[in-house]
């Protein structure tokens, strides 16, 4: 997306970093659980190799969340989910600067006014069409300002007809439980 390939370019980071009279420039990697454990391992890794000096502090679910907020971590994951794959279910929640921890999930605490009124035009978008545009606008908006990174993105096969309504969607997929044939 970026341009720096599938596994990212430790040589350019490390340059970066040096040109900024940064090497070795420290970081704290929060986690909570064994799972976000194995992950924080394989994050530290691939910083490692592009010049950070990154230093692993868990800490038990609760006080995860909050220190996530308060700031603590220099980095953190955080499971993004929302009953629609669309911009709206998620991209204000997280990173309109109207809200912040710890009334919104806005963990970032970005603040941007680009990004805010990006966000207020698409939520007011007058059409679909329009609304797909404008979400697109937020999110490249948020990915240049945000210091947030996406790493898994589920792709999932929904069923389509013009016949068939009422299937619901949720964090497990679809649910045929209201579906109907007209």
């Amino acid at each position: 997306m970026y341009g720096a390939g599938e596994h990212g370019d430790p040589a350019k980071a490390r340059a970066l970093l040096k040109d900024a009279d940064e090497s070795g420039f420290k970081l704290t990697l929060g986690h909570a659980d064994a799972t976000d454990a194995e992950r924080a391992q394989v994050i530290k890794a691939a910083l490692d190799r592009a010049g950070f000096r990154v230093k692993l502090q868990k800490d038990d679910t609760t006080d995860y969340y909050k220190n996530a907020g308060t700031g603590k971590y220099d980095l953190f994951r955080l499971p993004v989910g929302a009953g629609l794959p669309v911009g709206s279910a998620t991209l204000p929640e997280y990173f309109d600067g109207k809200y912040t921890y710890p009334t919104s999930s806005n963990y970032s605490r970005l603040k941007n006014s680009g990004v805010d009124s990006a966000i207020d035009a698409a939520g007011s978008a007058g059409s679909l069409r329009d609304a797909g545009e404008l979400w697109s606008t937020v999110d490249r908006r948020v990915m240049e300002q945000a210091a947030a990174v996406p790493v898994y993105v589920p792709m999932r096969t929904y069923l389509y007809s013009k016949a068939l309504h009422g299937l619901q969607v949720d964090l497990d997929g679809v649910s045929p439980l209201n579906a109907y044939v007209r």
